[in-house]
């Protein structure tokens, strides 16, 4: 399964590059001047540097300015992690409700289900993809149709449950083939995770944070089945 093809399209590139202007939430928000500064320096002197490049380069270049005037560049977010499970608990119940209210799990039954999450510079991506059992072409019919509110998207159908926050998908990648439906929902986040102990924690930490503590504590209690009773 190409793992770009069921990414959905809430931002323009998963990792896009730093704006001088919306300093990252891990920092003060009061050296939102030096970080505009760091920024415009460095895009200026590597203007061809890929997205990942030009943060290492602006997160250096901001503490090292901070570091100079003696001004404190990260925010204290000991209660970050308390905000995110909070707001992914949220997104997920309306998603638990809408999956509910339409009643998508009785028409279809899932194989398996996999959750991963994708980084995007500020944020994170939390992604629940479900492979379903064979799909009949009556299913189908009954799967797109008004009802559900689909819109046809990025070679997917797309149901905006929170618009540019959370939504589900259905998608095929063998052009309608009764195997291949997949159903996923995604829900975007604005702000990354606080470890203790790193100040600049790696993305693989950030990850490992993201799917094995924070998501299961903000998902444990709102987890729709379908009708033999799997639950995504």
């Amino acid at each position: 399964m190409a793992l770009n093809f069921y990414v959905p399209q809430v931002t323009a590139t998963p990792w896009a590059a730093p704006d001088p202007n919306i300093i990252p939430s891990f920092f003060v928000a009061a050296r939102a001047p030096e970080w505009r500064m760091a920024v415009t320096a460095v895009r200026e002197k590597f203007p061809s540097a890929p997205p990942k490049a030009l943060w290492r380069a602006c997160v250096q270049a901001f503490v090292e300015l901070c570091d100079e005037t003696r001004k404190p560049a990260f925010a204290n977010r000991a209660d970050a992690n308390g905000r995110i499970i909070n707001f992914l608990r949220t997104e997920k119940m309306r998603l638990s409700k809408w999956l509910n209210n339409s009643k998508i799990l009785r028409v279809v039954n899932i194989k398996r289900a996999k959750q991963f999450s994708i980084l995007n510079g500020q944020g994170f991506l939390v992604m629940v993809d479900a492979l379903l059992e064979p799909v009949r072409p009556n299913q189908v019919h009954a799967l797109l149709s008004h009802h559900f509110r689909w819109k046809r998207r990025d070679q997917a159908y797309v149901v905006e449950v929170y618009p540019r926050r959370t939504q589900i998908r259905l998608t095929n990648d063998a052009i309608d083939h009764p195997t291949r439906w997949h159903l996923s929902y995604v829900i975007r986040c604005d702000e990354l995770p606080a470890l203790a102990h790193y100040r600049l924690p790696t993305a693989e930490q950030l990850k490992l944070v993201i799917d094995k503590r924070i998501w299961p504590a903000a998902s444990v209690s709102s987890r729709p089945s379908d009708g033999n009773g799997y639950r995504i």
